[in-house]
């Protein structure tokens, strides 16, 4: 290897030392030109390719500078890749050519790039390896299409514009109908040219089809573009077609060749083309020019625009044989001339003219429309489908703007408006009949110089149009002008009267005025429909055009429209019985005068009516009397309102007992109706009349009854008319009759007020009270005392008793403020049953002897044992062994067999005492278990079991199941219970747990204290008391461990946590296990939760960053996920496990990083023992051994010698240079790059030799020579190529020759023009020793070797060109080298090394520090580079521990004062405290302080006494006790305490037959007790003793017609006493009568009446019972009429009516309806149907065939054109004539026949001539609502629509060609339009979309 190799090399290596991969990636810039591409189909362009995956947008590229050229510039490792441009993710691609230069593949093709350096791409063009040409400006094209023109029956949904504008690619270019006016539109940009275009549908699913006669269109003949006029001097050519061209590469694929080699010396002559461009195609084309070289390379051109008009080149003359091409990029250039050298072209020869139509098939023809885009935009007019723009207009002759050179109707067509309107349609009732009453009037809104122009048409039954019937006369009217047309004009005047003369003219139209009132009208002009009032194909009976009798008129406020406007109508029979208009209920709208009810008595009296109309109204108003003043509302039912007894009108009281029902206006019918009155429930009570008039035989007001079941009133139309007013009044609630009101008063002999008189007892009596005053309120008591009612002071306690309270009023006779008023027994009467209420219990320690009613004021020693806990555990062994009583003593008991326990099972209340406790003596303070398996508690309580004193055993006593009450005795008395003996457990229930006797309890009973509840079955499923979640309050709580895995040695291990104020030094420590693990014990174990972290050896774990890392949470409940994550022990929860540092296991730590040498992959933590990686040489015997290292990196060296291959001394087998190299220069070779001689070229060709330049004139044509003698190529060689320019000025480039060792020479030959020669080199790495052009030697050839010394300074180390790295100062080294004339050069070194510093510094700081101008918030190792004084690197390593500040808060509890930090407390608050915690850092603590000291004051109001706290209180006073609260603190209570005594009070009473006394009534005599509460609210009772003298007696009888009572017989109802010489005997007596009736019933067949059937007529009687009860005779008179039956058999055709349905098919049918006598009667039909099918099919032009095949079918076939006339002897199901015409055949299948639609035959006819002679076109078609045809060479024709079965759905005669065919009720499909000509019947498909 040569030296200057050596030294670029050396260089190469020293600029790219430590650079990772940066020899590998280059950076890539992509351009792509996308100005040829349209903008709006694409937004952001992009590159994909191999090198991103094919990704799509995700190397998208940018246009800053707005030109179009996109570029995007990516970093590519060295390589080959396969890419293309597309744009928006894939949305559109480049379409690349296999075969083009730069691309690969066939199938998929792509751009192709190596990547060897960076590079930026030339600009190609989209889908181009080429830059894009600049083209012609865009120009805007609008297309526009009438496809109303559309004839054919193919269906379309799209247009489309296709054209060589765009490929015909199909529906690329969609038009659009944005007004729906069937003009479709499309807009593009175009550059100038010519194009052919035509239109299509769908993806060419059709297209237009365009005659070459067509003004518009050009089509090609073989390949000739020829117009219309076939002028030859305007025949053109295409690029493709014309056969001068051949076939070129993709991007230039039709060549035009002036010369090839083979032509010899005429080759080298100048070549000119000429071209007169005619046409050019969508974006421009080029060409180019292509010719070979003197060498024989190829020379390309660049790209030259073609331009309409004349284009030429002219390629200059050569020296050289060649070959000279001119290339074109588009085969869609048309031109008119084009020559080569002077030579025309043979493709623009004159054809012979063609015929008009072309009918030769050998001719191949191709018609399609012309576009010239000029220099600006362009708007086709719009074009019809398969025509030319002038082809479209109005075809109708009729029509004012008639266009004759018009052949596509474009609906353009406007007419004369008409002048004349429908005004109303009149078929009047008139006293003459008949039909004189048919009219139709008439309005002009213009004059009208001809009326004949107008007539009538009348469409009777909805039968479709009869066309125009009556024709209007020839005259002349004038605007306004109201025209009566009528049947009868002497009937129309005696009819409309005075408003006859409303009408300006009256014209007599006899019998073509024909409506009967469900007809259509139709208004005619010109012999076409122009106005339609109805429905010409509906009957309108029953409609809301109905005008039967009446009259229809137009006016705007009508609600029923019709095509003139909306109508009005004056309703249905509205004019019959009537002589003129004004008498009917509708006079006819134009008529004068208001009409209305002219009757000022009327309801609807109107003062503004002239005539009376009949409408006055006048009310109804039936007045009804109620006996019973209790009735408050009375309301009507009956059938109107479906007998709903809430459903009728409900009357106004008029006051006085009587209630008036209003209907205005009086119902127009009669009305059935009984009465309701409300009862004291608020219900109505239907009045039962059947009933009273049975009673009274007053039937008059029954209008509707059977005098057994129902009986109904009814008011009958008209009845009661006053002249005003309708009048009903008399009637009686409940009756016929009238109302009966007794005498009514007291009727009580013993009271004050007592009334002989008096039938009916009022309630008025009134009585002396006990004190003897009348009325008085004074009551006697329990204790026999008279007490009186009082009025009690608040302020002076003072009272003063009231004769009768009842007479007090508030606020008049007392202040009720200030002043009580207390009745005698009421809760604060204090004096009742004072004088002997009291204690009466024996066992009370307050008995009292005197006393007869206990006031409930008993007090009992104080009971020493009270219940304490009720357990109901679920124990291991099952059943009821877990069942237990906790019961505790307050005090020392010596016999504690006087207490008991009772179990009050499932809410049956009490059972009793059930168990009695042993006798024995138990200390206080004892905790007494009652089990019923003291064995089971034993075990199940565990250590908890020695908390119980003693343990009694019940067995089966102790019974309850979670939901039992209990209840404590003592002396046999209930003391305490927990739960309620009458309620089944709920809100108290304790199954499987239990219930426990707790101050803090919200749960209290019978006040003995308050309970807490473990939760139902909280036991289940568990061994001991400590395994439930609810373990039991007596029992001491377990000790808790926490043991500890710190995963390795530790020296110590605490707690932390906010109970240690999180101080780390300051929690406990655990005790070490031996074998890595600690364990800390709670005894007892915190009664609270316990947040908490660990702290090994004064570090507290971080949870925060480990959980991070592991993503394991579960330990650190207590979390924020960023701050803090602290441990959590919950209350009651068990023994817990953890791991020092995770929630995980010691498995979670490690080395994370997977760069050190101990990485571990499983690790999720990183514990500090990463160990990095250092690589070397570990062999200690090697020579560059390093003891640093512990990855052995295959560097190890065992030989030192000279490694250079170019040294003298090279020696192979020495891996270390030890700078022994010596070398002896072979030549004073240069090297190109060294070389001034060379100048700087192309990235290709970098280096360039100048041999001649233009310039320099005749001297640059001569032959030019260079000669050079190489010493030394690069690796891979180098190149050389001759560049020169040619005699037009172009570039030429020889091929790449190949330079070898020793001498190399190139001579370029002689040329007679100026040019410029050049010799270009593809490396600088050439080395030469001689070198001359032209015979002018080089001076770059070495004679000379120079010396030079490197003086360089560097810090600690320094790498030289000789490959060695030095680390200490050096000035001996050389190396050789080549000096910048491309000679050997020695350079001496000169080196001076200066070292590098480094410093640690460990820092612990709180929260934050800065160093160096950086604030850190984290623990870590940070460095920071800087420069030392003798300018190498400072590098300073922080070793940085953050010591965070903590806070904490702290929750306590205590009595009185609590000591905090030095600081007392003796009140509740938040406190704070700030010290530094373990690492010196600021420590927030705050004291959350509740002292618990409490103190109240309760104030109590009882009765006699109170025990409180232990003492019995029975004077009112102020008492203080002092304990202990909830808390365990002091508590100090002070009770203002107020205690009211218990009151008694007695009377003596005598009285009759009962005596009330309290609410109660008795009826003997005796001693009454009575307890209630005085005024006090304390126990009042009242003792009372009562003499009963006698008896007395009411009876309440009913009976039938009379009674005898007490030898008096009674025939009336009423009320009837007797005196029995003690007492007053009242027989209440109701006496309802026996009754009577008479039926007469008609009925069908039979009837079941009383429980007898009858089947025949009879005077039939029944006795029975009334609804009183009483008997009742009923006498039916009884009618039988039979049902009936029949049969019949018919036979019809096609449908047959029968009873109102029609039937059409055959089967049997039955029909239920009523004879003459009202019964049944049941009829069936036999019926067969014979329908005939007369579905014709036309077999051909001569033959038709019926397609009835039914045995015995007859046929015969009919001439249409002949009246139907039968055809002699066509009698068979086919018939064929050669006869044109149209033919139909009538069916006959028994005795149905049925004539089949009329079908043509051509026959011999000349259909074309036909056709051209007439043109028929439905249009538009398809059809999507209506359409219209389109006629020429006829006015009107007859026309029927069929369907594809060829039956008629439509039929409509004397069509006009502007006639629209209402088509929308169509279903989509296919059908046939037939149109019957004067000669020949038209047969269209047409579509219904």
């Amino acid at each position: 290897m040569n030296k200057i190799k050596q030294f670029f090399i050396a260089l190469f290596c020293l600029f790219t030392l430590n650079s990772v991969n940066a020899q590998n990636t280059y950076n890539i810039t992509f351009q792509v030109d996308m100005n040829s591409v349209d903008a709006s189909t694409f937004t952001t362009p992009e590159v994909n390719g191999t090198f991103n995956g094919w990704c799509g947008n995700c190397n998208a590229m940018s246009d800053i500078d707005g030109d179009g050229v996109w570029s995007v510039t990516l970093p590519l490792a060295a390589g080959s890749y396969e890419y293309k441009y597309a744009a928006d993710a894939w949305t559109i691609q480049e379409n690349l050519f296999s075969g083009d230069s730069c691309v690969v593949g066939s199938g998929n093709v792509n751009r192709i790039l190596n990547v060897t350096a960076d590079d930026t791409l030339d600009v190609v063009c989209w889908s181009s390896c080429a830059p894009c040409a600049a083209g012609p400006p865009a120009f805007n094209v609008t297309f526009q299409l009438d496809m109303r023109a559309k004839t054919d029956t193919l269906p379309y949904s799209t247009p489309e514009v296709n054209g060589t504008f765009n490929g015909w690619c199909g529906n690329c270019f969609a038009m659009s109908d944005t007004d729906g006016d069937s003009v479709w539109n499309f807009s593009t940009l175009l550059a100038p040219g010519t194009y052919y275009y035509k239109y299509s549908a769908d993806f060419w699913n059709t297209q237009e089809t365009l005659d070459t006669s067509l003004g518009c269109v050009k089509y090609t003949v073989n390949g000739w573009v020829v117009d219309s006029t076939l002028n030859p001097a305007y025949l053109t050519s295409l690029t493709s077609t014309c056969s001068d061209f051949t076939s070129g590469p993709n991007a230039w694929p039709h060549v035009l060749t002036a010369t090839t080699v083979a032509d010899g010396a005429a080759s080298r002559g100048s070549q000119t083309y000429t071209m007169n461009v005619t046409s050019l195609p969508a974006g421009g084309a080029n060409f180019r020019v292509v010719k070979s070289t003197a060498n024989g390379n190829w020379f390309n051109g660049p790209a030259v625009a073609l331009t309409l008009g004349s284009n030429s080149i002219n390629v200059g003359s050569v020296g050289f044989d060649r070959a000279v091409k001119f290339q074109f990029s588009s085969g869609d250039v048309e031109f008119d001339a084009l020559s080569v050298n002077g030579v025309s072209s043979s493709c623009v020869a004159a054809l012979p003219t063609p015929p008009k139509y072309i009918v030769d098939s050998t001719l191949d023809i191709t018609v399609n429309r012309e576009l010239i885009v000029s220099n600006s935009d362009v708007v086709i007019p719009v074009t019809p489908w398969g025509g030319c723009s002038s082809d479209l207009g109005c075809t109708d002759p009729t029509a004012t703007n008639y266009d004759p050179a018009a052949t596509f109707d474009d609906g353009s067509c406007t007419f004369p408006q008409p002048a004349l309107s429908l005004q109303g349609v009149i078929d009047l009732t008139v006293p003459s009949g008949g039909s004189d009453g048919k009219a139709i009037h008439l309005v002009t809104t213009d004059s009208i110089s001809d009326l004949s122009t107008y007539g009538i048409g009348v469409a009777n039954n909805g039968g479709g149009t009869d066309g125009q019937e009556y024709t209007f006369p020839n005259m002349s009217v004038s605007s306004g002008t109201s025209i009566l047309l009528a049947r009868s004009s002497s009937a129309m005047s005696t009819y409309f009267d005075s408003c006859y003369s409303s009408f300006d003219l009256v014209l007599v139209a006899s019998s073509a005025i024909s409506q009967n009132g469900d007809d259509a009208i139709e208004l005619f002009h010109l012999n076409a429909v122009i106005e339609t009032f109805g429905d010409i194909n509906v009957d309108g009976t029953g409609t809301s055009w109905d005008y039967m009798d009446s009259w229809a008129y137009k006016d705007a406020s009508g609600s029923v429209s019709f095509s003139g406007g909306n109508w009005i109508f004056g309703g249905v029979n509205c004019t019959d019985n009537t002589t003129s208009t004004y008498g009917s209920s509708c006079p006819y709208p134009v008529c004068p005068g208001p009409r209305g009810c002219t009757d000022a008595l009327a309801s609807n009296y109107d003062s503004t009516a002239i005539f009376d109309n009949g409408s006055c109204t006048f009310p109804l108003n039936i007045t009804v009397s109620v006996c019973d003043t209790s009735v408050t509302s009375l309301r009507l039912t009956g059938p109107w309102w479906g007998w709903d007894p809430v459903g009728g009108p409900i009357a106004n009281s008029n006051g006085d007992g009587t209630y008036t029902f209003t209907f205005d206006p009086a119902p127009a019918a009669d009305m059935e109706f009984l009465l309701l009155v409300d009862d004291s429930a608020g219900n109505y009570v239907q009045e039962n009349l059947v009933a009273s008039s049975t009673n009274s035989s007053n039937w008059s007001c029954v209008g509707n009854t059977d005098y057994w079941s129902y009986g109904n009133r009814m008011w009958y139309l008209g009845s009661g008319w006053t002249g005003s007013s309708y009048d009903v009044s008399g009637l009686v609630y409940g009756s016929c009759d009238t109302c009966y009101v007794p005498n009514s008063g007291c009727t009580d002999s013993l009271a004050l007020n007592y009334d002989s008189s008096a039938v009916v007892d009022d309630g008025s009596c009134s009585y002396p009270d006990c004190a003897g005053v009348p009325n008085g309120t004074a009551q006697t008591d329990d204790c026999g005392d008279c007490r009186q009612a009082y009025l009690y002071t608040f302020a002076t306690h003072a009272v003063s008793y009231v004769g009768n309270a009842s007479t007090l009023i508030p606020n008049v006779d007392y202040d009720p403020t200030t002043t009580l008023l207390v009745y005698p027994g009421d809760a604060g009467d204090r004096n009742w049953n004072a004088s002997c209420s009291g204690c009466t219990d024996v066992l009370a320690t307050n008995y009292d002897s005197t006393a007869t009613i206990d006031n409930g004021s008993c007090s009992y020693p104080m009971p020493l044992l009270s219940l304490q806990g009720v357990i109901d555990f679920t124990v291991p062994s099952g059943g009821s062994d877990g069942k237990a009583l906790h019961v505790y003593a307050s005090d020392d008991i010596a016999d504690l067999s006087v207490y008991g326990i009772g179990v009050a099972n499932n809410g049956g209340g009490t059972d009793g005492q059930e168990y009695t406790f042993p006798s024995m003596s138990v200390d206080s303070g004892s905790h007494i278990l009652l089990a019923r398996t003291p064995s089971a508690m034993s075990s199940y309580f565990d250590v908890c079991y020695s908390s119980f004193d003693t343990v009694l055993t019940a067995s089966s006593d102790i019974s309850q199941n979670g939901d039992d009450a209990i209840e404590l005795f003592f002396s046999g008395r209930v003391v305490e219970t927990f739960g309620d003996v009458n309620v089944r457990g709920t809100g108290w229930k304790y199954t499987d747990s239990w219930a426990y006797k707790d101050a803090a309890g919200t749960l209290t009973f019978d006040s003995v204290g308050y309970w807490i509840l473990g939760g139902t079955d909280c036991t289940d499923n568990t061994n001991t008391i400590y395994d439930a979640s609810c373990p039991y309050p007596l029992c001491p709580p377990l000790p808790l461990q926490i043991t500890v895995d710190v995963c390795g040695s530790a020296s110590s291990v605490r707690l932390t946590g906010p109970w240690w104020s999180w101080d780390p030094n300051n929690g406990p420590v655990a005790v070490d296990n031996g074998n890595g693990t600690w364990t800390f014990t709670f005894d007892p174990a915190p009664s609270a939760d316990m947040e908490y972290l660990l702290v090994v050896d004064g570090v507290q774990e971080n949870l925060v960053s480990a959980n991070t890392a592991t993503g394991n949470w579960s330990c650190t409940p207590v979390t924020d996920y960023w701050s803090y994550a602290n441990r959590k022990w919950s209350a009651g929860s068990g023994d817990v496990t953890n791991t020092y540092g995770t929630c995980g296991s010691c498995s979670d730590f490690g080395c994370t990083d997977a760069t050190a040498l101990n990485y571990d992959s499983t690790a999720l933590i990183d514990d500090g023992s990463c160990v990095a990686i250092v690589y070397g040489c570990t062999d200690a015997s090697a020579l560059n051994y390093f003891s640093g290292a512990n990855v052995d990196d295959g560097s190890c060296c065992f030989v030192a010698g000279c490694t250079d291959p170019a040294a003298n001394n090279f020696d192979a087998s020495a891996c270390i240079d030890d700078n022994s190299c010596t070398y002896t220069s072979s030549s004073n070779g240069t090297l190109i790059s060294a070389c001034s001689d060379f100048t700087s070229g192309p990235s290709a060709w970098p280096y360039v030799l100048t041999a001649a330049t233009i310039a320099d004139g005749a001297a640059s044509q001569g032959s030019q020579t260079f000669t050079m003698n190489v010493t030394s190529l690069p690796a891979g060689g180098a190149n050389v190529r001759v560049f020169k320019t040619t005699a037009n000025g172009n570039s030429f480039f020889g091929n790449a020759i190949a330079l070898t060792l020793g001498s190399n020479s190139i001579t370029v030959p002689a040329v007679t023009f100026d040019r410029a020669v050049k010799f270009q080199f593809s490396s600088g790495d050439v080395e030469f020793d001689a070198l001359d052009v032209n015979g002018d030697s080089s001076d770059c050839v070495c004679s000379t070797i120079s010396t030079s010394i490197d003086t360089v300074i560097s810090c600690d180390s320094y790498t030289w060109i000789d490959g060695n790295t030095y680390t200490t100062s050096n000035n001996s080294a050389s190396f050789l080298l080549m000096n910048s004339a491309g000679c050997d050069s020695t350079v001496y070194l000169n080196l001076t090394i200066k070292n590098s510093s480094s410093s640690i510094s460990n820092i612990s700081s709180c929260n934050i520090y800065s160093w160096n101008g950086v604030t850190y918030t984290a623990s870590g190792i940070y460095t920071w580079t800087s420069t030392n004084s003798v300018g190498c690197d400072s590098t300073a390593v922080l070793n940085l521990t953050i010591n965070n500040s903590s806070s904490s808060i702290i929750n306590i509890s205590t009595c009185d004062s609590i000591n905090w930090n030095g600081n007392t407390y003796t009140s509740s608050g938040m406190y704070t405290w700030t010290g530094t915690n373990v690492f010196g850092c600021d420590s927030t603590a705050i004291l959350n302080l509740t002292i618990n000291n409490t103190s109240s004051f309760v104030s109590l109001t009882t009765c006699d006494s109170i025990t409180w706290n232990g003492t019995t209180y029975t004077s009112s006073g102020i008492y203080t006790w002092t304990g202990t609260n909830a808390l365990g603190c002091d508590s100090i209570v002070t009770l203002n305490l107020t205690v009211n005594n218990s009151s008694t009070s007695s009377s003596s009473i005598s009285a009759c037959d009962s005596y009330n006394w309290n609410g109660n009534t008795y009826t003997s005599s005796g001693t009454y007790t009575w307890s209630g509460t005085n005024i006090f609210g304390c126990d009042s009772t009242s003792i009372l003793v009562l003499s009963i003298t006698g008896n007395t007696t009411t009876t309440y009888l009913t009976s039938c017609d009379y009674y005898i009572w007490n030898g008096n017989t009674y025939s009336s109802s009423g009320t009837y006493t007797y005196n029995n010489g003690v007492c007053i005997d009242s027989l209440i007596l109701t006496i309802n009568s026996s009754s009577s009736s008479s039926s007469n019933i008609t009925t069908c067949d039979s009837i079941y009446w009383n429980g007898t059937t009858y089947f025949s007529s009879g005077i039939y009687t029944w006795t029975g019972t009334n609804a009183l009860g009483c008997d009742s005779i009923v006498t039916l008179n009884l009618t039988i009429n039979n049902s009936s039956n029949s049969t019949s058999s018919i036979s019809a055709c096609d449908s047959y009516i029968w009873n109102g349905n029609t039937y059409t098919s055959s089967g049997t049918y039955d029909w239920q309806g009523t004879n003459d006598f009202g019964c049944d009667s049941i009829a069936t039909l036999a019926l067969t149907i014979t329908t005939v099918n007369s579905t014709v099919v036309v077999v051909d032009d001569t033959t038709l065939q019926a397609q009835s095949l039914s045995p015995g079918t007859i046929y015969q076939w009919l001439d249409c054109n002949n009246n139907f006339s039968p055809v002699a002897g066509e009698t068979n199901a086919t018939f064929s004539t050669q006869t044109a015409g149209d033919y139909a055949v009538e069916v006959t299948l028994n005795n149905c026949s049925e004539i089949s639609n009329c079908f043509t035959i051509n026959g011999t006819v000349d259909i074309n001539t036909i056709d051209k002679q007439y043109e028929i076109r439905p249009f538009p078609n398809p059809i999507l609502n209506d359409f219209t045809i389109s006629l020429v060479g006829i006015d009107f024709v007859d026309m029927l629509v069929l369907d594809i079965q060829g039956k008629i759905l439509l039929e409509k005669k004397g069509v006009r060609k502007q006639d629209r065919i209402d088509f929308s009720s169509f279903n989509s499909g296919i059908y046939f339009l037939r149109v019957k000509m004067p000669n020949s019947t038209k047969q269209i498909r047409i579509i219904k979309l």
